[in-house]
């Protein structure tokens, strides 16, 4: 964990004095909040190197507990800085910066808390450590394009106890969902969709909201226990996700769960992509080792996003937040990395969207036309999907079963007992459109209600067929569902029981 955080800024208060004082219990009759008067630092420093700086503010109350440093915009853990503060109503205090290895530019917010609970307005500084690379996300904010079509958001953020954005949300016993305070709404509604469209507007898409949620683990139930049990697990006393096949099921299967209750209080929410939230002090786990990554998505049914954020979300959103969560989402929309499967002009774009982590620091906003060109069928997909499993009322085209319709096994396992990588394959009879628009989504479940995404197939005119990798799998019974939907929203699954077996 401290190797970890010596990767990134470190932030040490210094007192403005040379010993540590007390600072009085008692307070003040009335209570008025601090105020940030200014901050000095650097403009520019060295990567890797040390620079001080100073914070100014006014407390008529002389009750400053301690000042929160928030991102705004660059990679970088946020931290809470416990620091004394002086017995009068200027008061000042010092702090050092060392720079990351790698350079940026980096922004940077403070607020200051007092002990009745009041706070300071943020301020926010910036600086460079050594030479940033290219920057761009401000100039695509600025850049307004008109939008042909919104997507609806569900945004469900778990109270994973190491973040305050669940803080202050009206929470009834054994709730599901429930309400978040209205900064947290706010937020969502009026600066993270805005900059979200703000990037994707390139593709003439915009997003809007279906609701926000606090979402209580304890009480999602998935495979082997509850969401909170089963996807944070602690390290060295912090609470780390596990990134990969396993982590992806389980949200998958949350998202199921919270999709159907969000439905009852939303109708829209079926139709609606889905961003689950947790704290940045929440770690992933890669392999066995700490990583970078700041979220990650599926693309399978449904569809879901998780991305880790920061603490005071009604005072700050950071761009690299943003960013991350428009490249996830475009993930959902079938965007690979460019260099795995995107298209060749991608690959030279510094700041495009869907670069894998790591590429720079700096958020990544361009999304070439070829890219836009991708997630046309994608956004049909969803929409079809949506529909098909919805109980609200029904996009165009309807999404229907048909009596002449039918979907028939064409290949499995041999006597239905599966080992190793197994192809599977459907042929279909009676769709009256599968031309136009058409896919075939291939599924397995280990209890009959849970189903996971084995692959989608997308060319009808061979077959619709998919590659089952079984070796990461327990040995035992199984459940296959294989689901086709044509252009004019027909659908028809077909299910067949199979026993795995491995080792």
């Amino acid at each position: 964990m401290e190797e970890r955080l010596q990767q990134h800024l470190r932030l040490i208060f210094i007192p403005f004095s040379c010993g540590l004082f007390a600072v009085a219990t008692a307070l003040p009759i009335w209570a008025a909040p601090p105020r940030i008067t200014s901050i000095n630092f650097p403009s520019r420093i060295e990567t890797q190197a040390t620079a001080y700086g100073e914070i100014n503010y006014q407390d008529p109350d002389q009750d400053v507990s301690y000042a929160h440093i928030d991102v705004a915009d660059g990679r970088y853990y946020r931290l809470t800085a416990e620091a004394p503060t002086m017995t009068s109503s200027q008061g000042q205090m010092y702090f050092r910066l060392n720079c990351t290895p790698y350079a940026q530019q980096l922004t940077l917010a403070i607020t200051l808390f007092d002990l009745a609970g009041e706070r300071s307005a943020p301020v926010e500084f910036t600086f460079t450590c050594g030479q940033p690379p290219l920057y761009d996300f401000d100039t695509e904010q600025a850049q307004t394009l008109p939008v042909s079509q919104k997507i609806p958001l569900n945004v469900f953020i778990l109270d994973d106890g190491e973040t305050a954005l669940a803080e202050g949300a009206t929470l009834r016993e054994d709730a599901l969902l429930d309400t978040p305070r209205a900064e947290v709404l706010q937020m969502v509604r009026e600066n993270i969709l805005p900059k979200l469209t703000g990037i994707w507007d390139q593709c003439a898409v915009g997003f809007e909201l279906a609701d926000v949620w606090v979402v209580r683990p304890e009480e999602v139930q998935v495979a082997g226990g509850n969401l909170a049990d089963r996807l944070f697990q602690r390290e060295d006393s912090s609470a780390v996700i596990h990134h990969g096949l396993e982590a992806g099921n389980l949200l998958r299967q949350a998202t199921s769960t919270l999709l159907q209750a969000a439905q009852n209080q939303e109708p829209r929410s079926a139709q609606a992509l889905n961003v689950l939230i947790v704290g940045a002090r929440v770690l992933t786990m890669w392999e066995g080792r700490l990583t970078d990554i700041e979220g990650f998505s599926g693309s399978g049914w449904p569809n879901y996003t998780l991305v880790r954020w920061g603490t005071i979300l009604e005072d700050v959103t950071p761009k690299q937040m943003i960013s991350t969560l428009a490249h996830e989402i475009g993930h959902t929309l079938g965007l690979p990395h460019p260099d795995e499967e995107g298209p060749s002009d991608a690959v030279l774009d510094p700041v495009n969207l869907m670069k894998g982590s790591g590429v720079t620091p700096q958020p990544r906003v361009h999304i070439l036309p070829s890219q836009c060109r991708m997630t046309e069928r994608a956004l049909t997909e969803i929409q079809v999907r949506a529909a098909a499993t919805s109980s609200a009322a029904p996009i165009n085209p309807p999404v229907t079963q048909s009596g002449t319709a039918a979907v028939h096994w064409l290949s499995l396992c041999p006597e239905n007992l599966c080992s190793g990588k197994v192809s599977l394959s459907v042929e279909t009879e009676g769709f009256p459109d599968l031309q136009s628009f058409s896919f075939a989504l291939f599924e397995y479940s280990a209890d009959g209600e849970h189903f996971v995404e084995i692959g989608v197939d997308r060319t009808y005119q061979d077959g619709f067929s998919a590659l089952w990798d079984t070796t990461k799998l327990p040995s035992g019974t199984y459940t296959l569902r294989a689901t086709v939907i044509d252009g004019r929203g027909v659908r028809t699954s077909v299910l067949a029981k199979v026993r795995v077996r491995n080792g």
